[in-house]
């Protein structure tokens, strides 16, 4: 049984290089030149971070106000509760964003490289393995103190927070030689480059 009481709309698969030329003409765009917006190209993959996203950041905050929220919110009861941990969410997630946006890793990461050997325990680790490498040895220890500066209150020193950082520092060492006393010293360097 067809429906006579809605209007059938003719629907049309042409694309805007498609378009009849008095259609084209209000938008001030040449029904022809497929240039005409570079920023349509559909077969593009955004990167993540190019807007400026951080989800690491953004996650943590969002965890983090969502709880002080709904703490706060509980005071008016269930209902404030819940609308205190969207609203602290969402100020949370905001916040993490832009924490997170104020370290730049490739730039960390051209400066550890720049100047890991004028470290004092860079000699220390030389005369343990005479062919320590910045990208196999070290690189991962500096990436785990700027990422993860990020992650904690301002007012957290990295002593508080070695203990879950050597759990990581174990999970992500990769081809690492460099163990957790060896590497600490790395991430503390770039823990407090980043803590601002």
């Amino acid at each position: 049984m067809t429906n006579t009481n809605r209007p059938v709309t003719e629907f049309s698969h042409k694309t805007s290089t498609e378009l009849p030329q008095e259609r084209s003409q209000g938008l001030n765009v040449d029904p022809t030149d497929v240039n005409a917006r570079p920023d349509l190209d559909t077969n593009r993959v955004p990167d993540m971070n190019e807007a400026g996203d951080h989800p690491v950041g953004t996650s943590v905050g969002v965890l983090g106000g969502a709880a002080t929220g709904a703490a706060v919110g509980a005071a008016a009861g269930p209902v404030g509760a819940v609308v205190g941990g969207i609203a602290g969410g969402v100020v949370g997630g905001l916040a993490g964003n832009e924490i997170a946006d104020a370290i730049d890793p490739t730039a960390e990461d051209v400066y550890w490289r720049d100047q890991y050997q004028n470290r004092p325990y860079y000699n220390e680790t030389r005369s343990v393995y005479a062919d320590v490498d910045y990208d196999r040895d070290y690189r991962g220890a500096y990436r785990l103190g700027y990422e993860n500066r990020p992650l904690y209150e301002q007012n957290v020193d990295f002593d508080r927070a070695e203990p879950e950082l050597r759990t990581k520092w174990e999970q992500m060492k990769g081809d690492s030689r460099l163990n957790w006393e060896e590497a600490k010293f790395a991430a503390k360097d770039a823990w407090q480059r980043v803590t601002r």
